[in-house]
């Protein structure tokens, strides 16, 4: 009988191994050939290395660069999941009423998710210098009247709000999903024992809703910390570096500066910290989790 079990597993593992192949070729290979890396002093282009140790861990956490970059990525992925989250939640909850044309506004809420981040980022970086200073000028708003990618203090909100713009429906759709696998029976026998429409959205929306929580949170820290693709098409890191990323830092070490594995030491620390936040946030929503 085990036998049996053994050649009946054989062909499953076939199917897997072309998949199982790629992944290691993609991602594992080279996250575990940046790490290597990261002990070392290769600049990126030359055939000679020698090993380092801790060298560049070492001079990371002493580089005021790499602070700075530091806190631009924590402020901008706290923004992100709060204003992402809590926005794709309230969308969610409203079309998940009987409205009507509903299907119609589900649709083209989406649309923005279909771009490309670089498209995306190269629409609003023209909106941002050629209409939002007309609206500024017009409404006698000295921030908005000049280009807010320019402004070193307004730049970070410029990008956040492309951002949001097109990752909000992704998490509409997931919150979506959720409230849609509720089952009715509970809401409805809540309401009849009285319960407000508050009580119902705290002691049943939320709970039922904890598993997609998780994802959708998940996610929008690992899109904050690994944001590239919008500064680099709007602001390069500007001005004076003040929308420069941990993802923008360490791409300008490995190619613009050819301290390859300088870059590899920071991705190795930012890896640690995403993981870091995201368990964190797994466990603390997982305690409010309804078993079902």
């Amino acid at each position: 009988m085990s036998a049996i079990v053994r050649s009946n597993k054989r062909p499953f593992f076939l199917f897997l191994l072309p998949g199982l192949l790629i992944y290691v070729f993609i991602y594992i290979y080279p996250m575990l050939n940046g790490v290597f890396y990261s002990f070392t002093n290769w600049n990126g282009f030359g055939r000679t290395f020698s090993m380092v140790g801790l060298t560049n861990y070492l001079k990371t956490f002493t580089n005021m660069r790499f602070y700075r970059s530091l806190w631009f990525t924590l402020k901008y992925t706290f923004f992100l999941t709060v204003l992402a989250n809590g926005l794709g939640l309230i969308l969610a909850l409203i079309l998940n009423r009987e409205l009507r044309g509903k299907i119609f506004f589900r649709a083209m809420y989406f649309f923005p998710a279909i771009l490309s981040m670089v498209t995306a980022g190269l629409i609003w970086n023209e909106i941002f210098y050629r209409i939002v200073p007309l609206f500024g000028e017009a409404i006698g708003s000295e921030a908005l009247s000049s280009n807010i990618l320019g402004n070193a203090k307004l730049a970070l909100y410029g990008i956040l709000w492309v951002h949001i713009w097109q990752y909000t429906p992704q998490a509409f759709v997931l919150i979506l999903a959720g409230l849609q696998a509720i089952p009715s029976m509970v809401t409805e026998a809540a309401r009849i024992d009285g319960a407000s429409p508050w009580q119902v959205f705290r002691y049943i929306t939320v709970p039922y809703l904890i598993p997609i929580f998780e994802i959708v949170i998940v996610l929008t820290i690992k899109y904050g910390f690994v944001i590239f693709d919008y500064i680099i098409a709007m602001t390069n890191g500007g001005p004076g570096g003040a929308t420069e990323s941990l993802s923008v830092l360490i791409y300008k070490l490995g190619f613009n500066e050819a301290r390859f594995s300088a870059g590899c030491a920071m991705s190795v620390i930012m890896f640690i910290i995403i993981v870091a936040l995201s368990f964190s946030q797994l466990s603390l929503l997982r305690e409010r989790e309804v078993i079902q």
